[in-house]
């Protein structure tokens, strides 16, 4: 069968909770089974949809179980890109846009979202066909997307993890899950990541500064960030556009993490900032009192 969207994402279903099976030759009942075994009903409505599309035909739907029929000429139709075994499928030969729609099903299936906010992310997906995880590597790699694979101790199947922002971005950009649970945690784990690379500009200096400046008393101006080249282009910019005059320092927390902080600490510069409404107006006000005060 000619592989397209729908296809791949029936091959994909079938690879990974699906079945197409027939009687053992020592059976006397003649029988020809196809279908998926899932709980969720919107992949199970997804299953059916696409295979009648394809075949004309409805596969019957059994809420919180599956979706199955039989056919002998089906059956023997899906056998040309069979088997489909969970350890002996293959993953198929597909071009990029057709490999979203196989990989979506297949990690739709198989996998599952980590999300320990602030400590570990990443998209795993778990098989006891082995021999397939480095192919399906492969196919996210074409899309942007880098994976690893691990062999599990004392049980006889690998994971499949994709563990880096940008990978896990790229998976929800390129493939996504349609299973609304998957998804959904897709979407939180992507908004827990903190983004320490900041946008700064000559446009949005103020509001940078606006936005994380604070104070040190009695009037010193401080931002800190982890990376050194954010501070160092702030720096630059407010001594390019309003000739004031900072420092960046290197300093460590009480877990022993290092981080820096710019400080703007003579009065002159100080007060520059205060002028032009670099920082909100409560820090100015406690600065100007204290500065009366000495």
């Amino acid at each position: 069968m000619k592989f397209d969207k729908d296809f791949s994402a029936i091959h994909g279903y079938l690879c990974s909770d699906g079945y197409v099976t027939s009687n053992l030759p020592t059976q006397k009942h003649k029988y020809y089974s196809i279908g998926l075994r899932n709980t969720n009903l919107t992949l199970l409505k997804d299953f059916q949809s696409k295979f009648y599309a394809i075949f004309g035909v409805n596969p019957k739907l059994i809420e919180g179980q599956r979706c199955r029929l039989y056919s002998k000429p089906l059956y023997y139709k899906l056998m040309e890109n069979g088997p489909y075994h969970s350890n002996n499928w293959s993953y198929p030969d597909l071009d990029k846009e057709n490999s979203r729609y196989w990989l979506r099903a297949f990690f739709d299936c198989e996998g599952w979202v980590i999300s320990d906010r602030r400590h570990t992310r990443s998209i795993c997906a778990e098989t006891v066909n082995r021999d397939q995880l480095p192919r399906i590597k492969a196919a996210l790699h074409k899309l942007g997307i880098s994976s690893k694979i691990y062999t599990r101790k004392n049980r006889n199947t690998s994971i499949l993890t994709i563990p880096d922002k940008k990978s896990i971005c790229n998976f929800q950009e390129q493939i996504s899950f349609l299973h609304p649970i998957k998804k959904e945690k897709l979407a939180k784990a992507i908004s827990s990541f903190i983004d320490y690379d900041w946008d700064i500009s000559e446009e949005n200096i103020r509001e940078v500064f606006y936005n994380k400046a604070k104070i040190n008393l009695p009037y010193i101006i401080r931002i800190m960030s982890i990376k050194r080249d954010n501070l160092e282009k702030i720096s630059n910019l407010i001594t390019k556009l309003f000739n004031i005059e900072s420092k960046i320092y290197k300093n460590k927390n009480g877990q022993g993490n290092i981080y820096y902080y710019l400080a703007i600490q003579k009065q002159g510069s100080v007060m520059q900032a205060i002028k032009i409404g670099l920082i909100k107006k409560e820090y100015s006000d406690i600065i100007i009192k204290n500065l009366i005060k000495q």
